[in-house]
């Protein structure tokens, strides 16, 4: 799904600083890590707001098999404990951001994911999960 590609190949990671727990096909991304409770709101519209700005921008998105090595590079020098060092993972990838490892389906270029609204930041146990929809 399109959204799928800017929470989970640009992230928010590098808007939240918090590491990706784990990226559903439903329109949500969960992060390990917490937004204390009298910033959600902002955090909300800040994530909103800078998505769509990058979504405007458009970029190309790479999206290959690398060896490990040079894949967790990609990935901002390392990946996710459940891959195996010895394979050979699928990256996605656009602009300077960091790519992660995905076997979805992706767009081609992220302005094909059109207007992204973020409907919900929730906060349980550690994690925060960022609910989200898309109008192409």
């Amino acid at each position: 799904a399109p959204a799928h590609v800017s929470f989970h190949c640009f992230g928010w990671t590098w808007i939240l600083d918090y590491t990706v727990a784990f990226a559903h096909r439903r329109p949500s991304v969960e992060y390990k890590g917490v937004v204390p409770a009298d910033q959600l709101q902002d955090k909300k519209i800040q994530l909103e707001k800078e998505a769509n700005e990058l979504i405007l921008k458009g970029s190309k998105v790479l999206v290959s098999v690398f060896p490990y090595e040079e894949a967790a590079k990609l990935c901002g020098g390392a990946l996710p404990s459940y891959i195996s060092q010895d394979s050979t993972p699928r990256i996605v990838k656009f602009g300077d951001y960091p790519g992660c490892p995905c076997g979805g389906t992706h767009v081609a270029d992220i302005a094909d994911i059109g207007n992204l609204k973020v409907t919900n930041i929730r906060v349980k146990k550690g994690v925060t999960k960022v609910s989200y929809s898309i109008n192409p």
